[in-house]
């Protein structure tokens, strides 16, 4: 009696197919059975981003940043990492360009600050081009210069104005590089717009805010801000960040 067996399917675009096919068409066949491959230069072409062309099937293909998807990465590119292989931390494909970040960008509304985001660069062409950061909110596209400093992407300083976040609202968006060549724009990362005055009404709920968003209680203001907002006060700010005793009491035990 035949036995029931389980096979996954591989689903292909109607442009995969298109393009094994063309690829199969490329192949000579002899006698022998063997086959020998006319053109792979075509078939690696025709991938227009580097995730698709590092893992390509048919042929090892490579990606070359200023030239994209070639046949021979060794010849045109030689310095860079086109071997294919997945990061365990970012999950990321090693042989193309990336940003990364832990998380989403956090950005308080109205506060002048860096952007910075991890970069992974495996063309090193890529550190001569014009790096630009673009930042996605709503309806609203924003572009700012950067700089390229030991494996960081820092946009230029700017301030975020969100003046429709209520209690408990952020306004999330999204960060891209534009950084030139053949595929010019990175990956995505989330960018998160917050307001520490929004997300808590008293100094208790305040504390309880994870640090990354660097928000504390004023007591001079009675709201919950970041520090460049308390800077008469900075100190009660810094100590309310970690407890909402009477400040009297927490300068007793510093």
């Amino acid at each position: 009696m035949p036995t029931t067996e389980s096979y996954d399917i591989v689903r292909l675009s109607p442009e995969e197919i298109s393009r094994i096919k063309d690829f199969l068409m490329s192949l000579n066949q002899f006698n022998d059975g063997s086959m020998l491959l006319k053109d792979p230069s075509g078939y690696c072409r025709s991938f227009s981003n580097c995730y698709d062309c590092v893992k390509s099937m048919w042929y090892p293909c490579g990606w070359c940043h200023n030239l994209g998807c070639t046949e021979r990465p060794e010849k045109i590119c030689p310095t860079a990492a086109t071997n294919v292989e997945i990061s365990n931390i970012t999950g990321e494909i090693k042989a193309c360009p990336h940003i990364y970040h832990n998380g989403p960008v956090l950005v308080p509304a109205g506060v002048n600050m860096y952007i910075k985001v991890n970069v992974y660069l495996p063309d090193p062409i890529v550190n001569d081009k014009e790096i630009i950061c673009q930042i996605r909110l709503k309806n609203r596209h924003m572009h700012l210069k950067a700089l390229l400093i030991n494996n960081m992407v820092y946009c230029i300083p700017m301030i975020l104005k969100s003046d429709l976040l209520e209690y408990g609202d952020t306004e999330r968006g999204s960060l891209r590089v534009i950084w030139g060549g053949a595929q010019p724009y990175s990956n995505e990362v989330p960018l998160l717009v917050y307001s520490c005055e929004a997300l808590a009404t008293e100094c208790e709920s305040c504390r309880m805010i994870p640090a990354a968003y660097q928000c504390g209680w004023c007591d001079d203001t009675q709201s919950c801000v970041t520090g460049d907002k308390c800077a008469d006060d900075l100190m009660k700010w810094t100590l309310n960040r970690l407890t909402c005793e009477p400040y009297s009491r927490k300068l007793f035990y510093v």
